[in-house]
């Protein structure tokens, strides 16, 4: 039996090892109406939902603080937390021949709509030749030593060289919120749009890990604020799924897309309408974000506002507000009211019906 562990960059604050999954692993559900999310974490949009029995595909799983997520195969695409599934025992494979998980290989696409461009996620860098002055910037970095940085560099250390998993200097610092460092590296030529071998950025690693002051350091260089990475996440969702008002505003002032998509067709203002309070989708709404937008499940930026844990009426109201499409249905022939009566949101359902939703 083959089993991999990956380890995703920029799941948490620390940098998170998936468990040893068996690829493409069997599960079923073991919890009725189990949320399936975007991403990883609760906070995030909810997919669908599934039933108990339901059998599922686990790509790989990853632990954050919340615990372990598994990754969900086709059809389902998604994460869902590992606690509400029972594993199967894998079948055998041959070591030679097993792949690896989707969501690292050029070929994985999120699921597109005609007329749309396919997102592509970027092909894996080769391994660097790590010498011993390469290993020091990489330290350097880490840290925040300019000095160290410097002396790095006068030895031999290429600036834009790269470790095993395609991630420089500078996107180090990022990911850490070293100033002094990410100034020293772009000094030296540092590339700002050096992406990693799952295609995250210096831009989208300080935007993931709340550093607003490296974002601002490395917007100055005019970096590309809409690249995608191996989902298809821009910097801009990230700062939207968080609600950072402040990092939203400088990216959408350097030209971030406030329509961009993910490879389930999710929008940034589909994040921020998960969150408690609505000022993150009015500046969405107000930088040209589609009200009407819909993801892969068909799901409205309504329903989406409508599929949270816990009932948004502010949010909903800002939609209503800016005269969003009540009765559109997704894949299931569901509209938001019939999402708010199915979980038991009492309010949502007496605003929707207010503002004249179907039943």
């Amino acid at each position: 039996m083959r089993k991999r562990l990956v380890c995703l960059p920029f799941v948490i604050a620390t940098l998170a090892c998936a468990a040893e999954v068996p690829v493409h692993a069997g599960a079923t559900v073991n919890a009725d109406s189990t949320p399936v999310y975007a991403e990883t974490s609760s906070s995030s949009s909810v997919l669908k939902h599934l039933s108990q029995g339901d059998a599922l595909t686990i790509d790989y799983s990853v632990v954050t603080g919340e615990g372990e997520w598994c990754s969900l195969g086709a059809p389902e695409r998604g994460y869902v937390l590992c606690t509400a599934l029972k594993r199967d025992a894998p079948p055998r494979q041959n070591a030679a021949s097993a792949p690896m998980p989707s969501v690292l290989t050029p070929s994985a696409s999120r699921p597109s709509k005609p007329g749309t461009d396919t997102h592509k996620p970027p092909a894996p860098f080769e391994p660097a030749m790590f010498t011993p002055e390469q290993s020091a910037l990489m330290s350097a970095a880490k840290v925040g030593s300019a000095a160290a940085i410097e002396l790095a560099l006068s030895k031999g250390a290429i600036a834009n060289g790269r470790d095993k998993d395609g991630k420089t200097a500078l996107l180090w610092a990022a990911y850490m919120g070293r100033n002094d460092a990410i100034e020293e590296l772009l000094s030296a030529g540092a590339d700002v749009n050096a992406a990693d071998n799952l295609g995250w950025t210096p831009v989208e690693a300080a935007v993931w890990t709340r550093h607003p002051a490296a974002l601002e350091l490395l917007l100055e260089q005019s970096p590309d604020v809409n690249a995608r990475d191996s989902e298809g996440r821009t910097p801009l969702m990230h700062a939207a799924q968080y609600g950072d008002l402040v990092m939203m505003r400088d990216l959408l002032a350097k030209g971030a897309d406030p329509n961009a998509r993910n490879r389930f067709e999710q929008t940034p203002l589909m994040f921020a309408v998960a969150l408690p309070d609505p000022d993150a989708a009015e500046l969405l709404i107000s930088a040209g974000a589609d009200v009407n937008a819909r993801d892969a499940a068909g799901h409205s930026v309504l329903t989406n506002a409508v599929l949270t844990s816990a009932e948004r009426p502010a949010n909903v109201q800002l939609l209503l507000r800016a005269r969003v499409d009540i009765n559109s249905k997704d894949n299931d022939n569901r509209t938001a009211l019939s999402w708010a009566i199915k979980n038991g949101h009492t309010a949502l359902t007496q605003l929707l019906k207010k503002a004249g939703a179907a039943e």
